[in-house]
């Protein structure tokens, strides 16, 4: 789901020496499939930048300086400032989990919907990150859920990641697209039956599947989530649906081409995942 090459922008200052360290990370998250740290990726485009290089009162948000921050509002300070990649304060603040601050860019009137070189607001960040909290204030004050980065990527897909149904109701209440970027598959290999029941009772269709073939199903079935997989099969998820197409990602867990969630579930050894299966296909 994310490119090899990092996928977000430079958003927070890290020295040259941390390069190749979070180039690591986000290619093995990429491998995975799964997300990468946000903060991972801007390194690909900022390796010899310091907080001096931000404008200052976005260096101010990165820092958690509240008063600073207050202080340049005071001043003047554009709330609505961009750095070079067309980030903006409350970007930086909803990244960093600076509640405070987040709730004092809002007051100046910070544009809730921005949007930077790639399409990421604060919206996504903070739901990237998991702050809920953040995620309900900026909600609150007309934040799109609906908004996604340029890839597709969505604040419900990115929240999915979470075991968080607080987080991931909040989205759906705003309007989230229960289907976008297959925030079910997300949940299904995460393992989180409350999020998979939101999902699929806010209408997510539970044959949705990536370009490979995979369902949720199978996704479950990969990482052993009994009870998601039975939730699954209660809303009636094929059994037979098959892998169509490999990857690095699917060879790296021991799947191939033609696997089904039964298949799957026998190779592994995960026997009562296989029984429900079992009881499902045969209507038992």
């Amino acid at each position: 789901m994310k490119a090899s090459n990092g996928i977000d922008v430079d958003r927070r200052p890290l020295s040259l020496s941390l390069m190749v360290v979070a180039g690591m990370i986000a290619s093995l998250s990429s491998f995975l499939w799964l997300p990468a740290p946000s903060w991972s990726s801007d390194l690909f485009r900022s390796s010899n930048s310091s907080s001096s290089d931000l404008p200052s009162l976005h260096s101010a948000v990165f820092k958690g300086q509240g008063q600073t921050v207050q202080k340049l509002l005071s001043q003047g300070a554009d709330v609505n400032g961009r750095d070079r990649n067309g980030n903006t304060a409350l970007m930086y603040a909803a990244l960093g989990g600076h509640t405070q601050i987040v709730d004092l860019l809002l007051m100046s009137r910070a544009d809730v919907n921005a949007q930077n070189a790639i399409g990421v607001t604060a919206l996504y960040d903070a739901s990237f990150q998991g702050y809920t909290e953040i995620v309900q204030r900026l909600l609150e004050k007309g934040a799109d859920a609906s908004l996604s980065k340029f890839n597709g990527e969505t604040p419900l897909g990115a929240a999915a990641n979470f075991k968080d149904p607080t987080l991931v109701q909040a989205l759906l209440k705003a309007g989230a697209d229960p289907d976008q970027n297959n925030p079910l598959w997300v949940a299904a290999g995460v393992g989180d039956v409350s999020v998979v029941h939101l999902l699929l009772s806010a209408g997510a269709k539970v044959e949705q599947r990536t370009p490979e073939g995979e369902t949720a199903l199978i996704r479950a079935t990969i990482y052993g989530h009994t009870e998601v997989v039975r939730t699954l099969l209660a809303a009636g998820a094929n059994i037979d649906a098959r892998i169509t197409a490999p990857s690095a990602m699917l060879e790296y867990v021991g799947v191939t081409v033609g696997d089904t969630a039964l298949k799957i579930a026998l190779r592994k050894g995960r026997l009562k995942i296989a029984l429900l299966l079992l009881r499902s296909w045969t209507n038992l």
